[in-house]
């Protein structure tokens, strides 16, 4: 089930949070106040995937490299896709929910980063995509600025 009045909600806010237009709590609260409840698992794995990029014991903006600028942009362009989310459900006590357990009850001392390595199908350098002819066809036919010459 696509649900494509939250991942626009989600991929405007994500934009707002990396460009610094919105800070940690205030995306964070989103949350928390129900923006993003839906049945479209893109918008909840996308969400759970960007609470990593930041601190939520305090209010502040994030930093991001040219590369997590990147990943995130993918999220952004699958969020305006079309595509469903392929990716498998992970179990509450798989490796890679203890990984995160770990990961922020110490706050990152387990674990540098977690990614979606953890996931055995699909393209994992291509996550949300599932499958890299999607992820290609997406950036020939982008979303926005298509129709501006």
């Amino acid at each position: 089930m696509i649900d494509i009045e939250k991942r626009k909600l989600l991929s405007e806010k994500l934009r707002h949070l990396i460009s610094g237009q919105i800070d940690n709590l205030e995306y964070d609260d989103l949350e928390f106040e129900g923006h993003f409840d839906s049945d479209d698992r893109a918008v909840f794995e996308v969400f759970e995937q960007s609470w990593f990029l930041y601190d939520d014991f305090k209010s502040h903006k994030i930093e991001l490299s040219k590369h997590d600028k990147r990943v995130i942009c993918r999220w952004i362009i699958f969020l305006h896709s079309e595509l469903e989310y392929e990716w498998p459900r992970v179990s509450l006590l798989s490796v890679r929910s203890l990984k995160v357990l770990f990961y922020r009850i110490s706050s990152g001392v387990f674990f540098k980063s977690i990614s979606t390595d953890d996931y055995l199908l699909g393209d994992k350098s291509i996550w949300p995509f599932y499958r890299k002819y999607d992820y290609d066809l997406a950036l020939k036919n982008p979303k926005f600025l298509a129709n501006i010459a």
